[in-house]
């Protein structure tokens, strides 16, 4: 008598076993699992199904027959996901395991508040007022708003830090008449990126700031907000025939009014009246190439975000030929 044995594959009548989900990065979790067990298999099995939902979106991934764990990357921070999963053999899928909820943890923002605005503009103070980062992008709980507050004619900074996560807050003890750039960042575990520059001039002794026309106010305060006095010093001198340098200092500190990004030196060749423009992150520049033995009328102003007054020009002689 011949006995022949027929193995039957059905799908797995039971879910892996011992499923845990942990959160391994603020962007990663680490799952775990046991194979269903053995009176449950009702097979080989032939790979994994795990399922992923959280609020934004749901997805699935297959895994090999032989893991039992595995790392779910490129997540979001403070975000909760439930994960589940199922064995397969040949013939289909078996039950789902229960469902597992975590929340990955939390890390710095990566948006900073919107929609910074400032009131009450007294020769003291100011009220601020902003909106919370984008939510999906605040990556956490956010403790409170950081502000720095840049005082343009001193170059002192100064911070704040208000007592909760409170959208407004009012800077005191400022100086009358004096121009301050502003900058928000929330905190949650960490700071995030700082808002835009908002740009505040404070009220003369006594008075509030209340402006009726737009145009008036910004074009007074562009030219409150770029350099009010020209560079210190400028001298040049030739180099050879066919270059000159020149060199400056910086204007007085009370009259920069910003952070200077770069210099704009103007030579006009008297002879022909030509003229160049050349700029400079320093406080010198190497100008050419120019006419052996001319005569150069030259000068220099700083920019912020505009550009400040010209030096008087001064005269500069080019090297003779071959020299």
């Amino acid at each position: 008598m011949n006995i022949v044995a027929i193995i039957v594959n059905l799908v797995p009548s039971g879910p892996p076993q011992s499923f845990v989900v942990s959160p391994s990065t603020s962007r990663s979790l680490t799952l775990q699992w046991d194979p269903p067990l053995p009176l449950e298999v009702n097979g080989i099995i032939t790979d994994y199904t795990i399922t992923i939902f959280s609020n934004s979106h749901n997805f699935s991934l297959q895994v090999g027959s032989n893991a039992t764990n595995y790392n779910l990357a490129s997540l979001r921070p403070y975000t909760r996901y439930t994960c589940n999963i199922a064995a397969h053999t040949m013939v289909g899928r078996g039950p789902f395991s229960i469902h597992v909820s975590v929340t990955t943890p939390e890390e710095a923002p990566e948006a900073p508040p919107v929609s910074v605005m400032h009131s009450n503009v007294m020769s003291d103070s100011v009220a601020l007022a902003w909106s919370a980062p984008q939510v999906d992008l605040q990556n956490g709980i956010i403790r409170h708003y950081r502000i720095e507050a840049y005082e343009n004619t001193t170059g002192r900074m100064y911070t704040y830090q208000t007592p909760s996560n409170q959208l407004t807050f009012v800077i005191t003890n400022l100086h009358p008449y004096y121009i301050y750039t502003v900058r928000i960042q929330a905190v949650t575990v960490g700071p995030g990126p700082l808002s835009l520059l908002l740009t505040i001039l404070t009220a003369e002794n006594g008075e509030c700031v209340k402006y009726t026309r737009k145009y008036y106010y910004f074009k007074i305060f562009f030219f409150l907000i770029v350099p009010s006095a020209a560079p210190q010093n400028p001298t040049g001198l030739a180099i050879n025939s066919t270059h000159l340098s020149i060199v400056w200092s910086p204007p007085p500190a009370e009259h920069i009014n910003g952070i200077i990004d770069q210099y704009v030196i103007e030579v006009r060749e008297v002879v022909t009246n030509n003229t160049w423009v050349f700029y400079s992150i320093t406080t010198e520049v190497s100008v050419g190439p120019l006419h052996p033995f001319y005569e150069y009328m030259c000068r220099v102003s700083a920019s912020t975000i505009g550009q400040g007054p010209y030096t008087t020009s001064f005269s500069v002689i080019s090297g003779e030929a071959g020299k």
